[in-house]
């Protein structure tokens, strides 16, 4: 489910971070309802449950964010490739 602060838009694109251990951040089409992409957010100890999700303030929305509890975490991930290039833990 959907809770917080954990649903931001940028064009024809929504951003969802969803309170639930698997395939908590991702991408969606408005234009075609469809999901655009899953962010790899794997846990080996313990799930984010996320709260949180926004894309970057630059004018291409480049990056991505989402924070959570359980392993209380948060992870940038470059919008179009998905790779992860930063995270923090133990918050």
């Amino acid at each position: 489910h959907i809770t917080g602060d954990s649903i931001d838009l940028f064009g024809n694109y929504v951003l969802s971070a969803s309170w639930r251990p698997e395939k908590p951040l991702q991408l969606w089409d408005l234009r075609t309802c469809g999901l655009v992409k899953d962010y790899n957010w794997v846990n080996h100890a313990e799930p984010c449950m996320l709260y949180a999700g926004q894309f970057s303030k630059d004018p291409m929305a480049s990056h991505v964010v989402g924070g959570g509890s359980g392993s209380n975490e948060a992870r940038v991930f470059e919008r179009e490739s998905g790779n992860m290039v930063g995270s923090m833990r133990g918050m």
